[in-house]
């Protein structure tokens, strides 16, 4: 006597009982990260994707497994093939009901501690230890930068993908390739920027700066040593005109160039925005002004095949986190604490030399900055290098840190790699539109003196700060006038070994 299909005999297979345990495990651990998004001050991307894409899907194919095991019973069934069905349930039976206990206690323990899991996961994948470490290994120097850095305590993703899941999707829609390139070592060293499908900086950079408050003026002083043999301590006061957008305050200075009661656009000629031959403003009566530079001008079929970019705070500020410093100036900061001794004659000089060479690994360049530094003291001053062991010692010891916070062979990072274009000094930076080259067509020129950004200051016998055209700590070996008028900042000051 054939038994009949019936649904309950449909359902009792361990593909369905698979999928609705699935089903029904991810749909909990779903309503719980939803609570826990829902109530968090704050949107987390990963879990966004995790709790509105992922575990919906999940959820559905734990049902796509309870209907499609039903579908292939029926087919076994009606061809009259022998199944193995689960076994029948019969709570008066003692090990039933013990077997039914402990299925139902091992379940509690199971949801308890997915969603442990889930609570952890979603702090985890907001943390910067994932990004810098468990899925992106290969940002080492991104990842070392940004913890020495001015935003060591915001999260990565905060910055990169910013709030909601909308952004997170589309970053890693787009980094596709980037996952590839990791797994076949296919990415390029250094990683290339600009990014290129970065999200807008209204957007992340204006969550917690203010684009709208007048900053005014700002002091900065400026710690140098000089790399002659006394390793010359100069101090250079600046006062920054940081200005502001116009809305709380004057529309002027660096600030000025906010997207607020001003729009700045640009077209760049090359991929990292070093060159730039065309600019216009657009002031808040709508009155528009181009500028185009007698250098190196775009042709109109040029400039209409040119990407024209509206200016934004990542146009300046392109190193907010991942600064890699050239060794004259990431050597300031341990001559200025007493880690490396001034004592040691020619040391800043011997230091920047010793970081400048090219090293095939980091493990060589720890070898070969000590090797460097000791050769030299051994050639020329052999007394000091008995006599002050402990200091040269100690010196070696800091240049090295400093290397490895600023230098990664393997990915072949420097400064070097990544221009950096707040300032002037070693890159175009401000001088990128602001060389005095950039003429509209009624000889209007952007202004490129050096008072238009910050002035000089000088203490005076009170301690107090007066203004003053040049410093004496400011006083350069050429006057400025002549072909230094002409010449950027960068063709000395590389930020290495000085040119002569």
């Amino acid at each position: 006597m054939t038994t009949p299909i019936t649904l309950r005999r449909l359902f009792r297979n361990y593909m369905s009982l698979g999928g609705f345990v699935l089903a029904v495990v991810s749909f909990l651990v779903n309503i719980f990260l939803l609570f826990l998004d829902l109530l968090s001050p704050t949107q987390n991307p990963y879990v966004g994707i995790i709790t509105y894409m992922i575990l919906p899907g999940i959820t559905l194919s734990g049902v796509a497994l309870v209907f499609g095991g039903a579908a292939l019973r029926f087919i076994q069934l009606r061809r009259g093939a022998q199944v193995v069905e689960l076994p029948h349930l019969d709570l008066n039976n003692t090990r039933h009901r013990l077997a039914l206990g402990g299925t139902f206690l091992a379940i509690l323990a199971f949801l308890g501690l997915s969603a442990v899991g889930g609570y952890e996961s979603y702090h985890y994948t907001d943390s910067v230890a994932f990004c810098g470490k468990t899925c992106h290994a290969v940002m080492e120097p991104e990842y070392t930068a940004y913890q020495n850095s001015s935003h060591a305590r915001v999260a990565c993703v905060s910055c990169h993908i910013g709030p909601g899941a909308e952004w997170y999707v589309k970053s890693k829609i787009n980094g596709a390739y980037q996952v590839y390139s990791v797994m076949f070592d296919k990415y390029s060293r250094p990683i290339s920027t600009p990014i290129k499908h970065l999200r807008p900086s209204q957007d992340i950079c204006e969550q917690c700066h203010w684009p709208a408050k007048f900053w005014g003026e700002q002091l900065a002083s400026r710690v140098h040593f000089s790399t002659d043999e006394k390793n010359t301590r100069r101090e250079v006061n600046l006062l920054i005109k940081t200005g502001g957008g116009g809305q709380h305050g004057l529309s002027q200075g660096i600030h000025w160039h906010m997207n607020i009661a001003n729009k700045v656009y640009y077209a760049a000629a090359d991929e990292k925005r070093q060159v730039i031959p065309w600019v216009k403003t657009e002031g808040p009566n709508g009155e528009t002004v181009e500028y185009v530079s007698t250098v190196k001008p775009l042709t109109p079929e040029q400039l209409k095949q040119a990407e024209v970019r509206r200016m934004d705070c990542m146009d300046c500020h392109n190193r907010p986190s991942h600064r890699y410093l050239p060794p004259g100036r990431a050597l300031d900061p341990s001559f200025q604490a007493g880690k490396i001794s001034t004592d040691l004659p020619y040391m800043k000089r011997v230091a920047v030399e010793a970081m400048s060479k090219t090293y095939a690994s980091a493990a060589e360049a720890e070898q070969g900055i000590e090797r460097h530094i000791r050769g030299y003291y051994a050639r020329t001053y052999p007394d000091i290098l008995k006599s002050s062991e402990a200091k040269v010692r100690d010196g070696i010891a800091e240049i090295q840190r400093v290397y490895r916070q600023n230098f990664f062979p393997y990915m072949r990072v420097s400064w070097q790699a990544y221009p950096e274009n707040i300032g002037h000094k070693e890159f175009p930076g401000c001088f990128r539109c602001h060389d005095g080259k950039h003429v509209s067509k009624d000889g209007k020129i952007i202004r490129n003196d050096c008072a238009a950004c910050h002035e000089f200051l000088e203490r005076g016998h009170s301690g107090s700060f007066i203004r003053t055209e040049a410093t004496a700590a400011f006083a350069h070996p050429w006057k400025l006038s002549g072909k230094h008028t002409e010449i950027l900042c960068g063709t000395c000051h590389t930020g290495g070994v000085m040119k002569p």
